[in-house]
């Protein structure tokens, strides 16, 4: 969707090309997922060279491109941008022999053209930023470029191996870090960009991988200070423990997911169990009722036999039908009301608390109470736990609590 505030938000977003690619070689292909926005305005990519940085970089740029021809981009629905007035470029190798540029040459007059022309409605996208010089200089002048660049309140996208370039975005504001995963055991990059944390651009672990002699790496890993090999491990730590927690608070979803259809199964059965039982109590009194009402019917039965009055038997067995039928009515819509209601919850909360022995009264079972609130308790019946509503419970007379505990345990 298009906003008026400058937004670029790419969820599960596909390079076209290289989906199509992959398609044809049944190979997966893993979206990018990133967000520019006003105070998060320029991301820095570092991470494992064929770790996927480039591709990232060119998927935001080729979607924005996209939709400002009109076209359809392969992504969420609930992808956000912004139509940008200008868009800057700088990916591949630009030396030429005609004019006498080199390959830092070129890009140094594009850093110049991106400084006159940046600003609040522009985006920009720099792949290896700062390359093609001496590391130390070409990373100062990378860095400098980079923060005028952000001072423009310009939108962009950078992919580089540089450390200063990553301490930068993570200190300065409006400046942030992304890294391509590296599964570091299997020596392969996972192509996931991750946003958060700089990566390390795991140099010696490729060249272990490719075949490189031990002996070349090591004298190599020797050149080397020991605060650089020391950020480069501690880069190597963080992603392995990044990896990690994804990985547990994937399986942490997926546990909390079956514990959730668990508990909803279980409320389920639960119900139908209430239901099941109600209806048997219902039953169950509804049978005393007639056998009730079938002791009068027999007690004036006898007397129609041997009392000579028939019109005074026939008067009590009309009054006893129509009285049955008016008490069981009144009953019920009594029961049904919320001044019984609130009557049964004042008289169970006057003696019920936590640990109490209650019987459920519409199936008769005894239980234990754990928890308690001010209209609904928690009752264990043997092993289940149920919560109930106060007015449909009774608590257990004293000297029955004794045998309904030891029934639970």
């Amino acid at each position: 969707m298009l906003k008026e505030e400058p937004v670029i938000h790419l969820i599960n977003a596909y390079h076209p090309v290289l989906w199509l690619q992959n398609q044809e070689t049944g190979l997966n292909t893993v979206p990018v997922n990133c967000k520019l926005d006003e105070k998060n305005r320029i991301l820095v990519i570092s991470g494992p060279n064929a770790g996927g940085k480039s591709i990232a970089l060119k998927t935001i740029g080729l979607f924005q491109l996209m939709l400002q021809c009109g076209l359809l981009i392969p992504t969420s629905a609930k992808s956000s941008f912004v139509l940008k007035e200008t868009l800057l470029g700088d990916i591949g190798d630009n030396q030429s022999i005609e004019d006498g540029l080199s390959t830092y040459s070129s890009r140094l007059i594009k850093m110049k053209y991106f400084l006159e022309h940046a600003g609040p409605k522009a985006l920009f996208l720099i792949d290896e930023f700062g390359t093609g010089s001496d590391p130390d200089m070409g990373g100062a002048l990378a860095e400098i470029i980079l923060n005028k660049l952000n001072a423009s309140k310009a939108q962009g996208v950078v992919t580089t191996h540089f450390t200063n370039l990553k301490l930068l975005a993570n200190q300065e504001e409006g400046i942030f870090n992304g890294c391509m995963l590296f599964n570091s055991r299997s020596l392969k990059p996972l192509y996931q960009l991750q946003i958060g944390e700089p990566g390390s651009s795991f140099t010696f672990e490729v060249a272990c991988k490719i075949g490189l002699p031990e002996n070349i790496i090591e004298e190599a890993r020797q050149k080397i200070s020991a605060e650089r090999i020391k950020m480069d491990q501690l880069l190597h730590q963080l992603q392995q423990e990044k990896n990690t927690q994804i990985r547990l608070k994937r399986d942490l979803i997926k546990q909390m997911g079956k514990a959730t259809a668990e508990k909803r199964e279980f409320r389920e059965l639960n119900d139908q169990l209430e239901d099941k039982i109600a209806k048997t109590n219902e039953q169950r009194e509804e049978k005393q009722k007639l056998m009730e009402f079938g002791r009068k019917l027999m007690s004036l039965t006898q007397e129609w036999t041997h009392n000579k009055n028939k019109k005074e038997v026939i008067h009590k067995f009309v009054k006893l039908a129509g009285y049955e039928l008016q008490k069981k009515k009144l009953q019920e819509e009594f029961e049904r009301s919320e001044t019984f209601r609130q009557i049964k919850i004042s008289e169970v909360k006057e003696k019920i608390q936590v640990g109490s022995a209650v019987l459920l009264l519409k199936s008769r079972e005894t239980g234990i109470v754990f928890q308690l609130n001010e209209k609904k308790a928690v009752v264990r019946f043997g092993r289940v736990d149920i919560q109930v509503g106060l007015e449909k419970l009774e608590v257990v007379a004293e000297k029955n609590m004794t045998v309904a505990k030891a029934n639970h345990k």
